[in-house]
């Protein structure tokens, strides 16, 4: 499925299902924002053109057998958790993103490229991918990072504007 257009992009009900299966492949391109009312079972989720709105997660969003990509010039909310089922595929979200669901990979890696500020308790987990904060990671909730034989990095000031609340790492081969 590929939509097009500078419009919004809502999604008020559940996108595919477990019992009746994942939708296809989701391509987003040139939309003003997007928004996940409920829970999306995808093959993948990719935003080919930068969104000039928000972009909210309010549901579970799986990735079958893709990636997740988002990307806007505003900003990312993330109230659920963004997975990624097949091995090797990455979550990357680019925009400022106020981060309140865990995020899970088999192997791929996690890339925030900018300022991300948590909004709960979160975990984020790639069983072997790196995880990667772009830039600043502020908020005063607690973080749990398993990265298992994958690098865990810090591109910016952690706390830079509020202080963390406790950080928690499982796992990593490095820490950068």
């Amino acid at each position: 499925v590929s939509v097009i257009g500078g419009g919004d992009l809502t999604f008020t009900g559940a996108v595919g299902s477990a019992t009746d299966g994942a939708l296809g492949a989701l391509t987003v391109n040139a939309v003003n924002s997007v928004y996940f009312h409920e829970s999306a079972n995808l093959a993948s989720l990719t935003q080919t053109t930068q969104a000039s709105g928000n972009v909210t997660v309010a549901g579970d969003l799986t990735a079958q057998t893709g990636g997740i990509v988002i990307d806007s010039a505003a900003t990312i909310y993330i109230n659920a958790a963004l997975v990624t089922v097949s091995s090797g595929q990455s979550i990357r979200l680019t925009g400022s993103t106020e981060l309140g669901g865990d995020l899970s990979t088999r192997a791929g890696d996690i890339v925030m490229n900018d300022s991300v500020s948590l909004t709960a308790a979160v975990t984020l987990s790639t069983y072997g991918g790196d995880i990667t904060f772009g830039s600043f990671l502020d908020g005063s909730q607690n973080l749990t990072l398993t990265a298992g034989e994958g690098d865990i990095r810090f591109n910016a000031s952690v706390g830079n504007w509020s202080r963390l609340g406790i950080l928690t790492i499982n796992s990593s081969k490095d820490v950068h």
